[in-house]
């Protein structure tokens, strides 16, 4: 009798549970950064950390990390709509824009965001310099990651360029292998986010010719980068001793210091019995929804812009069961940036990201 009251508790200790599932980080994820903001605190100098293990439902604690010399950098994620060197990455549908209180400049680095992959096509700069402005554009792939992005993820990335001018000729070559080698919680001052955690070991290759003399020097380094759905890189730690996977001490140490702009929709229920379809995304003239219905259903389908604020109802009342067809007029004095989808029903709320151009 004991064996079985025991068994039962046990039971329904287990029951009672929250079983967390891994953490991962999809193309509406980083769509739906745009709108926000955030201040990365770094410090290039020797920082004192315990970087945690890889594996799954780990807790990476760096609560008490104290910094020595600390910087900031502002990061905004934008719409390419409006960026000054937007019609130099025409494939881009997503911006983060770089500011630092150590230079007076800006830099927008571009991406890519598909359904299955990630990529960095480049990025430009805006600068002073002696009392001058100066532009800059540097185009070509830096990263293309897999998505939905999840525990033992792999890519590879290669990124080459060369200088040359008055006889100098500087190539230098940069190799990087991503591993995601853990999932879990990260403890920051700031707070408690759900993240990966992203291993990388880098290799750089510099050639120097001048004079017809050649000089080539090899550096490596090991960096830890900690991303969470709702705001990217929370984190990162790098050391130059790349076979050091447990190390103690970083030269570059930077964390999230601060979160602003948009309440994330991603956390809005996902409806089960409904589904939807937007397509072309991105749109020029007008997008098309299909609203698919396992039942007749009574729903509001609406437009919202990147304040949350109701740009245009689509529908408000019952939709039949099956396939339904709704168009989204982007002539109707709509500007180019990013909207959300929203289709609310008794049941909850189903949001996707739109762009239009």
């Amino acid at each position: 009798m004991k064996l079985v009251t025991k068994t039962l508790c046990i039971l329904l200790l287990l029951m009672t549970m929250t079983v967390r599932g891994q953490v991962s980080i999809t193309d509406a994820d980083l769509l739906n950064l745009i709108g926000k903001s955030q201040v990365l605190e770094e410090d290039s100098s020797t920082v004192t950390l315990d970087v945690g293990s890889p594996g799954a439902n780990q807790v990476w604690d760096h609560r008490n990390i104290e910094f020595i010399n600390v910087s900031s950098i502002n990061v905004s994620f934008e719409s390419p709509a409006g960026n000054p060197f937007s019609n130099q990455f025409p494939a881009a549908n997503l911006v983060q824009h770089l500011t630092t209180d150590l230079a007076d400049g800006d830099q927008y680095l571009f991406y890519q965001v598909e359904s299955d992959r990630f990529t960095g096509l480049g990025d430009a700069f805006n600068f002073i310099f002696e009392g001058m402005p100066f532009s800059q554009v540097d185009p070509g792939e830096s990263l293309e990651a897999p998505l939905p992005l999840t525990m033992g993820a792999e890519w590879n990335s290669i990124v080459s360029d060369t200088f040359s001018e008055s006889g100098l000729t500087l190539i230098t070559y940069d190799s990087t292998i991503n591993l995601v080698d853990g999932w879990g919680t990260l403890r920051l001052p700031l707070g408690d986010f759900d993240c990966l955690r992203v291993k990388s070991k880098s290799y750089c290759t510099s050639i120097t010719s001048f004079g017809g003399n050649t000089m080539s020097d090899t550096e490596s380094e090991l960096t830890y980068v900690w991303i969470s759905p709702d705001h990217f890189v929370l984190c990162t730690a790098t050391n130059e001793d790349i076979d050091n996977e447990n190390f103690t001490t970083s030269n570059f140490y930077s964390r999230v210091g601060s979160v602003t702009g948009s309440t994330s929709l991603r956390d809005q229920t996902v409806l089960k019995n409904v589904q939807a379809q937007i397509y072309p995304n991105p749109f020029f003239d007008i997008l098309r929804i299909e609203v698919l219905l396992e039942q007749p259903q009574e729903l509001r389908v609406e437009i919202l812009d990147m304040n949350q604020r109701v740009v245009e109802v689509l529908q408000n009342g019952y939709l039949s069961q099956g396939r339904n067809t709704l168009n989204w007029n982007g002539q109707n004095n709509v500007s180019a940036a990013s909207y959300f989808l929203r289709i609310a029903t008794p049941d909850g709320t189903l949001v996707r990201p739109i762009l239009k151009l």
